[in-house]
């Protein structure tokens, strides 16, 4: 059976350094329902593929806040 496919691009706020977007890739990867997360530290951003319907954009950004990325004061 075919899972449909969907991609989400969201803020991944207070990076810093290339180990911040391995840890966020990584939180990313870790909701399910995420087939594949790649950040940009550069821009500050991560494009999410997940599984159509199972994953929302919200869940993804609770998920990398938890993580401790948070926009700075």
């Amino acid at each position: 059976m075919f899972d449909k496919k969907q991609i989400l691009t969201i803020e991944v706020p207070g990076m810093h350094c290339t180990h911040c977007s391995v840890r966020a890739e990584k939180c990313l990867l870790a909701v399910p329902g995420v087939k594949k997360a790649a950040v940009s530290l550069e821009k500050g951003t991560a494009q999410v593929t997940v599984a159509a319907g199972k994953v929302t954009a919200e869940q993804l950004e609770q998920a990398v806040r938890q993580a401790g990325f948070v926009k700075e004061a």
